[in-house]
Order: C-alpha cells, then structure tokens, then sequence
C-alpha cells in the first residue's frame, strides 16, 4: 500500500511538471529566392507562449516585446515585458495589407538585428535561411541591393511558431525604347519597332515606356529618370507626351509631371560621339498628379529630327535608353536598368548622267535633276507631268529633293568630267519621280523616271539591323534603275541617265512623216509640170 501511495505521488508531480514546460521551438525560417549573393536580416518584434498543438497549429498568447524592437513612435519598450491592450489594437491583423504594415513598421526602433545563417544549398535548391529562431512575429528584410544596381528590395512582417517559408515580394522596374516607322508614299505606319528608315528632316517619334514592378508597397515616393542617348543624326526635338497604362486602359497625363533636361551619359556602353543626351524625370509616379500603382506602365514619347550628319546604310543611327528608379525603400536608392537600343536607317540614290555615242558611253555635264517623293498612287500621266517647277502639294508631291553634285569618270575616260555625278542623300523606303529640269545644249531631255525605294530592317531585336535594301545595304546606295527590291548588292549602285544628241524624231502622228509626204508632193507635181510644158513646146 506504500508502494502504491509513493507511485501515484510521484506520478501527480510528473504531471504538474509537464504541465508548466511550455512548448519551445527551434523554428527555422526559409526565403524563397532566386537571386544569388543576397544578405537578409530578421528583428523579432513579438514573442509570446505557445499554445495548441502541433494537428492542430500553434500560436502565440501572451504577446511580450521581443529582442528586436527597442522603441515603438519614440518610447522606449522592455524586451520580455507584456504588451497593453492598446498595443496588442495596434498590432497590424494577420490579413493586413503591405502598406498596413509598412506604416507600423515605420514606428519602430529596432535593435539586436539576427542575420539569415546561410545560403540553402544542394540539387535543385534556392533561397536562404535563418536556422534556431525562437516563435515569435519577425520583421524580415533584404540589405543587399545599393544604389546603381538593377535590383530591388524585399521586406515582410510573418508569424513564427515552427518552421515556416517566405516567398520575395517585388521585381525589377524595366525599360525599353521603340520607334515609328511610317512610309509616307503608302501611308503604311509600322510602330513602336526596334528600327526605322526616315529621310532628312522627317520628325520621327520615339517610346521610353517603363514597367513598374509588381509590389511598391513600402515606397512612399518612386523615382524614374530616363536617360536617353541619340547620335548625332538624330536632333532631340521635343516631349510629345506622357501617360500611365494601367491593364489595357491607358491615360494621359500634362507633361509638366516629366522634367526634361541635357544630361551626362553614365551607361555600361559609351556615349555617341558628337550625340546628345536628355533626361526625362518623373519625381514621383505615386503622387496623385500621375497616379500610377505596381505594374502599372509609364510611357514617355518624344520627337528627333534626322538631320544631315546621319549615316546611311547598315551602320544606322543607334540611339538608347537607361531607367534610373527607386529600389530601396530604406535608403532611397536608385537602381539602373540595363540598355535598351534601337536604330533609325536612312539611304541615298546616285544618278550618272552620259551619253553613248559611237557605242561609248561617257560623262555628261550641263543637266540638272531633282527627286521628288510622290504617292504611290501616282498615275503615269502623272509622273510625265513633273517638271522643275512642280511643287510638294501634299497630295501626290510630298517631298521635293536637291542633288549634290561631283565629277564622274568611267574607265577610258580621258578625264573627270565636272558636276555629271547627281547623289540625293537621306531618303527612305517610297516611291519617287527624277525629273532632269535643265538638259545639256545639244541633247534631248531624258523622260521623268520613276522608281521605288524598299527596305527591310529588324523590327523586333535587342540588335536592330538593315537587311535588305534595294541595291547595297553597306553604303546605302540604291539601285535607282530597279523598281522592285532586290538585295544583292553585285546590282549597279547607281543609275546612268541616257541624253542623246540631234532631234529626237517625232513619235507616229507627227510632223516628222508630214514633211516628207508634203516634200514628196512638190515635187511629183513639179515632174508633171515639166513634162507637160516640154510636151507643148515641142509642137
């Protein structure tokens, strides 16, 4: 019976010491994340007593102040020490939003930060942990991104009461740069590509479209800086506009929210010689006056003119674009994207003018020629119709060019002869009449030529090129006798524009024929004249 007694106290105190051992845990915490070389840190603003079971779940009770906080709006706090009522209240729910939460952390001193231990590593493994964390609510952020790197990032509050994952909240802002590609002879319009050809003096217009990333919950104001570079065949003009694309709603806004200033080229590449480059700088697209939200798209266009330093052929005139924006809530760091280019192609056609005589086919000079660009709906009547006094009217005229002139000389040729070489420099894909308005003494007037210009350029590619052009894509000298495309540049690079001497003998109808038909009358008439009148003197 003694030995029975003894059992059943020892059993009684068994159960009243299991029944004071709180659960404890070891809980280890893993951040699901991709990027390599990241450094996370955790403040353990909330601990407490676990309560539940592991089927069931665990949770805190009796919330306490935790190691990591050591004031909340300016007053001091005691680690261990139980939480009021009214700071339990303030404690953001568990279904809060970021911004809920990113304004209470905003109050809080924190202290006794706990870094996360290590890399996950093995097959297939990503992310990083923090290994031995007591339960409790953890305020969890990354330190790794500074400034001028294309990054961003990531901060969450999450209850810890046994091993548990985070995912990262957040991505990287990106940007690109397209342009417009119009044909004006067709009216076709390819936009927002990659490349363009235009001809001089053409206003082409230009996007800088940034995408914001998914999550900015914890800034307060995010910063854009475009920094766009074009070379120097290109003329920054001006900011047509700016709007916001939310979904597939897109809105403009007054362009006095984008600051547009000269600026210094700080690329991975190097700055166009002789370009320009401009800053376009949105302070804050969360202000009200822009209104953009995570993922929305902010869209700047603006116009450049091609001017008379821009190279033809292949080589193009590239221009880019990098994105400066905010990436670190903290600090108020900017991150800078990488490059994005385009190119913008233009060509020329070379006309020789010659003559063949004597089967020899030699220089010209005392002509003169100007190109014009016309609809592609151009009659042939039309075209016979130019002259140099025609005018660009819109309608069927829309361009009018003027010739640079040089010496030509063909192999056997004694000498150069002067001014017989005509080159219309910067001109695009259309279609186009040569009308010669002043024709060396002696020669007849060549007829007005038309021909058309085609082009083919890559539309969509980080490394925009020239692919075909009609005659030589290397110099951009087009083939002006053809008027379909072609790409083989074994083609002539240049038209040869024919005057023969003497006149031109008139076409079937005219007075060439009558003459002789009135000559050959004369004198049939005056053989019967004379053969009557001797008739009449012989008798």
């Amino acid at each position: 019976m003694k030995h029975m007694k003894k059992i059943a106290s020892f059993v009684l105190a068994a159960i009243m010491v299991l029944a004071m051992v709180v659960p404890t845990f070891a809980a280890n915490l893993t951040i699901n994340d991709t990027r390599a070389n990241r450094t996370y840190e955790a403040y353990q603003i909330v601990t407490g007593d676990i309560s539940g079971t592991e089927a069931s779940g665990f949770t805190l009770t009796n919330l306490k102040w935790g190691t990591g906080v050591s004031a909340v709006d300016g007053t001091s706090v005691t680690s261990g020490a139980l939480l009021t009522e009214a700071q339990i209240n303030a404690l953001p729910a568990s279904n809060a939003s970021r911004a809920d939460i990113k304004a209470y952390v905003d109050k809080l001193t924190l202290t006794n930060v706990k870094a996360a231990s290590s890399a996950k590593t093995g097959a297939g493994a990503t992310g990083y942990e923090f290994t031995g964390l007591a339960a409790g609510w953890y305020l969890v952020k990354e330190t790794t991104v500074t400034s001028g790197t294309d990054d961003f990032t990531t901060a969450f509050l999450m209850e810890v009461v046994g091993d548990a994952t985070a995912d990262i909240k957040g991505s990287k802002t990106t940007v690109e740069k397209k342009v417009d590609d119009v044909n004006d002879s067709t009216g076709t319009a390819e936009l927002l590509k990659d490349s363009a050809d235009h001809d001089i003096g053409d206003d082409i217009t230009f996007t800088l479209t940034a995408k914001l990333g998914d999550d900015l919950t914890d800034y307060s104001t995010y910063k854009l800086v475009f920094t766009d570079n074009l070379s120097k065949g290109l003329t920054y003009k001006e900011l047509v506009s700016v709007s916001v694309m939310h979904g597939a709603t897109t809105t403009t806004k007054n362009n006095s929210i984008v600051t547009v200033e000269d600026g210094a080229w700080d690329g991975t590449s190097t700055a166009y010689t002789d370009g320009s480059v401009k800053k376009f700088t949105i302070t804050n697209v969360l202000d009200s006056a822009v209104g953009a939200v995570a993922g929305d798209s902010i869209i700047i266009k603006y116009k450049a003119t091609l001017n008379s330093d821009a190279v033809m052929g292949s080589e193009g005139n590239p221009n880019k674009v990098y994105l400066e924006y905010s990436n670190n809530p903290a600090s108020g760091g900017l991150g800078k994207t990488g490059e994005d280019t385009n190119k913008v192609f233009t060509y020329k056609a070379v006309f020789d003018k010659v003559t063949t005589e004597n089967e020899v086919t030699k220089h010209l000079t005392g002509a003169e020629f100007t190109l014009f660009k016309v609809k592609s709906t151009i009659t042939d009547a039309e075209v016979a119709a130019l002259s140099g006094s025609s005018t660009v009217d819109g309608t069927t005229v829309l361009k009018q060019y003027s010739a640079v002139k040089s010496a030509g000389k063909f192999d056997g040729e004694a000498s150069e002869v002067a001014s017989s070489v005509f080159t219309f420099n910067h001109i695009d894909d259309g279609t186009y009449v040569l009308v010669e308005t002043s024709t060396p003494t002696g020669y007849n007037t060549a007829a007005n030529k038309k021909f058309v210009v085609t082009a083919t350029h890559s539309e969509e590619s980080a490394t925009p090129e020239l692919l075909t052009l009609t005659g030589n894509r290397t110099s951009g000298i087009v083939d002006a006798a053809a008027t379909t495309a072609t790409d083989s540049s074994t083609n002539s690079n240049t038209a040869n524009i024919v005057n023969n001497k003497g006149t031109e003998l008139p076409t079937t109808g005219g007075i060439g024929t009558t003459i002789f038909y009135v000559l050959g009358s004369i004198l049939v008439l005056g053989a019967v004249i004379l053969l009557v009148t001797r008739r009449r003197m012989s008798r």
